[in-house]
């Protein structure tokens, strides 16, 4: 993983590899880790006019890694392509990690905002965690 940015609690990280996407699978549990193991089988055959998504987690400097998160077309996987966020178990993220990613957002040059998260407003029970200890 590279670091795509610098923030004062923590980092995006760029997912890229095999070896990423087992290690943010069994911390982030989320669909976009399903994702991402999807795109990288693409990846090693890719079809006329594949076009690679990028996929990013964001690592506090605890370790964990509460938000995960996909931008462009997901080959089937998803309804719709585009830009996906999604907390720790697929749980919402918004709104306590909303300046990361629009922070992140910015950075990269795109909108994200609360209509790109995957489970927004969806509700959890109070003892639920919301992201893995580290």
């Amino acid at each position: 993983m590279k670091t795509e940015l610098e923030l004062d609690d923590g980092k995006w990280l760029e997912l890229e590899t095999a070896e990423d996407g087992r290690m943010v699978d069994k911390i982030g549990e989320t669909f976009i880790s399903v994702w991402f193991n999807h795109e990288l089988k693409l990846r090693r055959r890719p079809k006329p006019g594949f076009s690679p998504s990028r996929f990013f987690a964001f690592q506090t400097h605890s370790g964990e890694m509460p938000v995960m998160m996909g931008i462009g077309e997901s080959h089937g996987m998803l309804a719709n392509n585009g830009k996906h966020i999604a907390g720790f178990r697929n749980q919402d993220p918004f709104p306590a990690y909303a300046s990361h990613v629009e922070a992140m957002g910015k950075h990269l040059g795109i909108e994200l905002d609360e209509r790109h998260y995957f489970a927004s407003r969806r509700s959890r029970r109070d003892d639920e965690p919301t992201s893995p200890s580290p």
